[in-house]
């Protein structure tokens, strides 16, 4: 049995919303990098600098998503076109047809990676649990951290070791010591709330920052 129009066009008229909207949104991109380029060019280790260009990070990736989107669309309209024209055939070939094996099906689980393009660039690994419980020393301080650092998080504790203390909080320009710490300026506001969300790290209300632990 051939699609009916009714079916083709509304495929066709949600591909023509997503191009729409990707069109608005790299409108939207290309302002944000207008920004981050004067806000990088005026004063480089300003924490709104930072902030910007993580905006700026997410609606690329936003739009890039977008993109992905319109073209697996594309590739359904297509897809429905060639059956609208030639239908399945006649009753004696759709007879002989067997549902789809797990390997054929696996391309319409490929559009949920689109999802998967949104995730923040510094993950933390999770190591698995294993089988027996291990017990708790009894002399672990509540505050200790439990997850493993990545790499430029790690670099960036190891140097905030030297700049902060455990007794009282200091203000900070955290783009310049994450860059002297010797992170890329764009994971230095992803390293920080690392540090903040595993307990490395205490901010008050004014953004001052002081060591939790000093493993």
């Amino acid at each position: 049995m051939p699609i009916p129009k009714t079916s083709l066009s509304a495929i066709q008229s949600a591909g023509a919303a997503v191009h729409q909207a990707d069109a608005s949104l790299k409108a939207v991109v290309q302002a944000y990098a207008d920004q981050v380029r004067l806000a990088m060019s005026s004063n480089p280790f300003d924490l709104q600098a930072d902030s910007l260009f993580e905006e700026w990070k997410t609606v690329a990736r936003l739009s890039q998503t977008l993109e992905q989107i319109e073209a697996e669309l594309r590739k359904v309209h297509q897809a429905a076109q060639q059956l609208g024209e030639g239908g399945l055939g006649n009753n004696k070939s759709r007879a002989r047809l067997a549902a789809p094996t797990p390997r054929e099906a696996l391309p319409v689980l490929a559009s949920t990676t689109v999802i998967e393009t949104i995730e923040a660039t510094d993950v933390v690994a999770k190591k698995p649990k294993k089988a027996k419980a291990v017990k708790k020393p009894a002399g672990t301080p509540k505050g200790t951290p439990k997850s493993t650092l990545s790499p430029n998080t790690q670099k960036l504790w190891d140097h905030l070791k030297t700049v902060l203390n455990a007794k009282k909080f200091s203000e900070i320009k955290r783009t310049q010591v994450g860059v002297s710490a010797g992170l890329p300026t764009g994971s230095v506001a992803a390293s920080f709330n690392k540090l903040l969300e595993n307990s490395y790290l205490e901010e008050n209300t004014s953004g001052g920052l002081k060591l939790i632990s000093k493993k």
